[in-house]
């Protein structure tokens, strides 16, 4: 069977420069009712656009996307005040608890992509 996807929803946030991208919120086909979640990114203005990766969320775990005045979903906060980053020498020591037996601070789930940004309320 073919894939399909429907009932999407487009989440662009505002950009300047290059990359650009944008992320596609759809229902699929597919067994299970897991929410697909395609980043699209184009390199130049000519180029093509392109899938860049795929995350298939539960729908009870689906973020609430934060949305400017015009409608463009807000960028995830960066900086160490956020508590969304992590220094590279520290990310396995971060991602210790994940594993079996593992000790170390645990990361709060959050979105990976900038386009992906949980709502404040």
């Amino acid at each position: 069977m073919p894939l399909k996807l429907t009932d999407t929803r487009y989440l662009i946030p505002e950009q300047a420069g290059w990359p650009k991208f944008f992320v596609t919120d759809s229902r699929s086909n597919r067994k299970g009712q897991g929410r697909w979640l395609f980043v699209f990114q184009r390199d130049r203005a000519d180029g093509p656009w392109k899938a860049a990766y795929l995350s298939v969320v539960d729908p009870d775990a689906m973020p609430e996307f934060a949305r400017d005045a015009e409608g463009h979903v807000k960028a995830v906060p960066v900086g160490g005040a956020s508590g969304l980053t992590v220094a590279p020498d520290q990310l396995q020591p971060a991602l210790h608890p994940l594993s079996p037996g593992g000790r170390g601070r645990r990361l709060r789930h959050r979105p990976a992509h900038p386009a992906c940004s949980a709502s404040s309320g």
